[in-house]
């Protein structure tokens, strides 16, 4: 019962409109309060298929920065909670065995999982609206937690709350664009355009090449290369291709045909390239 009313307090203090960090902070106290959370977050997607962190409650600004983009192609429990439409629950000691991409992508999450939770229970709550995901709400409790039938229902209709609360469009977050994927071919980080760019770039192609070889200015090969690197968290298109490479994201069987293709055939007409250049990705 503690909960309901925590619920139902928290529901009046959202119809005041509060910021992401200060909704979590008092989700966390209030419907929350019985999970003993040790922290937790709020992921929206935007426009470049990744998961964007929007509030945070507990975590110290190394943490938050580790968390803060998380790419929708890779399988890790923020993306697939989100993808899924899926309440995801996982003890971080066996993060590692549910999800092999996360080590994959990032070993940080996991060590500081690990260092700062000694245990516990790891949620993400998938944020739904109208049937569609439109974020996720992540916490950490500092015990072993399984969840009965009824908390489940509970922990879900918390994520229905929320998204009514971001749909406000008095509410003091911008909310992104809604998208569904119909298939998990549509899934990936990596749009058509950014899978062409970087099939040109691992070939050693320059970005002028490479605005040449698909007809775009270099100014957006430059924006997307951008793109591409904060979603993977590299620093450089090298860091980036070979992050791509071993997530599987160039060569899997979620490319889209057409446009892998036409990079491809780039690749096979245009025979004389200026040697790669170092362009700038910031």
């Amino acid at each position: 019962m503690d909960s309901v009313r925590g619920l139902s307090t928290f529901l009046t203090y959202l119809a005041s409109r509060p910021s992401p960090d200060q909704a979590l902070a008092a989700c966390l106290r209030g419907p929350l309060a019985s999970f003993d959370t040790e922290f937790g977050s709020i992921h929206l997607p935007d426009d470049e298929r990744t998961l964007v962190m929007v509030g945070m409650c507990g975590m110290s600004a190394a943490e938050a920065d580790r968390y803060r983009t998380i790419p929708l192609g890779v399988d890790i429990p923020l993306s697939r909670s989100y993808l899924n439409v899926e309440l995801i629950q996982a003890q971080p000691t066996d993060l590692a065995l549910e999800f092999p991409t996360l080590v994959a992508l990032d070993s940080e999450i996991l060590d500081g999982l690990e260092v700062r939770g000694h245990g516990g229970t790891l949620f993400i709550v998938p944020i739904i609206r109208g049937g569609y995901p439109v974020g996720t709400l992540g916490f950490k409790c500092r015990g072993v937690v399984t969840l009965s039938p009824w908390q489940v229902q509970f922990l879900l209709a918390l994520g229905a709350a929320l998204a009514l609360w971001l749909a406000d469009p008095e509410s003091k977050i911008d909310m992104p664009r809604m998208t569904r994927w119909d298939s998990a071919d549509e899934a990936w980080s990596l749009t058509p355009r950014q899978s062409s760019i970087l099939l040109l770039a691992a070939a050693g192609k320059s970005g002028p090449a490479i605005a040449g070889a698909l007809g775009f200015s270099l100014s957006t090969i430059k924006q997307e290369m951008h793109r591409i690197t904060r979603g993977l968290r590299v620093e450089s298109r090298d860091q980036a291709i070979a992050k791509a490479d071993k997530l599987g994201l160039l060569t899997g069987s979620h490319e889209r045909p057409s446009q892998v293709r036409a990079a491809r055939n780039a690749l096979r007409e245009h025979t004389t390239f200026a040697p790669a250049d170092e362009y700038s990705v910031s």
